[in-house]
């Protein structure tokens, strides 16, 4: 079974679906009803809070990553690297060309 799930396109996967999925349970918990979830994200571009805002949503991805490296899925933890990086380098141009 760990064979199956030791994948690194396994840990893309998640580290890529997890900040969008925190994001929207943000957004639920805090403005869910006063605003739609896309009047939201367009909000938070205006103010150049996107960035920032993704850079909160990826913590989820260290819980991840911390419990794969736990039970030795190094293979998954590749992949949530590489997905991480990836949501780094865009929090990174929104940060520096938005504002």
């Amino acid at each position: 079974m760990k064979e199956k799930l030791n994948k690194q396109y396994f840990g893309i996967i998640i580290g890529l679906i997890l900040p969008p999925l925190t994001t929207f349970i943000f957004y639920k918990a805090s403005f869910f009803g006063q605003i739609s979830y896309f009047e939201f994200i367009k909000t938070m571009f205006g103010i150049h809070g996107l960035g920032k805002l993704l850079s909160i949503c990826v913590l989820p991805n260290l819980l991840v990553f911390l419990l794969a490296l736990k039970t030795e899925y190094l293979w998954v933890v590749r992949g949530i690297i590489i997905s991480t990086v990836l949501y780094a380098v865009t929090a990174g141009a929104l940060a520096l060309f938005a504002g």
